[in-house]
């Protein structure tokens, strides 16, 4: 059967359990990280998610992102629209926290060891 619109054709030939399979995939991880990262500094999932740049509230949301991108093989748009954000907004924060990794051993080992629990529980 023909269509005149070929990208619908093309989005139902993919399985619809497989786009499901992978949405599940990629949020059950990213709101794993969202939880621990609200935990150890101590704000909400509304605040990280939410519109306020407070420094309070962007250093948390950032490592969040910098997780998300190394842990979930998620692309910056999916971990971008799981907090409410644009992909360049994450690519700003995962730089941000690779500078702040550099400079601060406790951030680079506590981020180096949730990296690891995360892909040793993937495997």
């Amino acid at each position: 059967m023909t269509t005149p619109f070929p990208e619908i054709a093309a989005v139902e030939a993919v399985p619809l359990g497989r786009v499901l399979a992978r949405l599940d995939e990629l949020a059950r991880p990213i709101a794993a990280i969202r939880r621990l990262v609200c935990l150890r500094y101590g704000v909400t999932r509304a605040e990280i998610v939410g519109r306020r740049r407070l420094s309070r509230l962007a250093v948390p949301r950032h490592v969040a992102f910098w997780l998300a991108l190394k842990v979930t093989g998620a692309s910056s748009s999916e971990i971008g629209r799981a907090f409410g954000r644009d992909h360049t907004t994450v690519l700003h924060g995962f730089g941000n926290v690779e500078a702040w990794r550099q400079r601060d051993q406790e951030l680079r080992a506590w981020t180096d060891q949730v990296v690891a629990t995360m892909d040793g529980e993937s495997r």
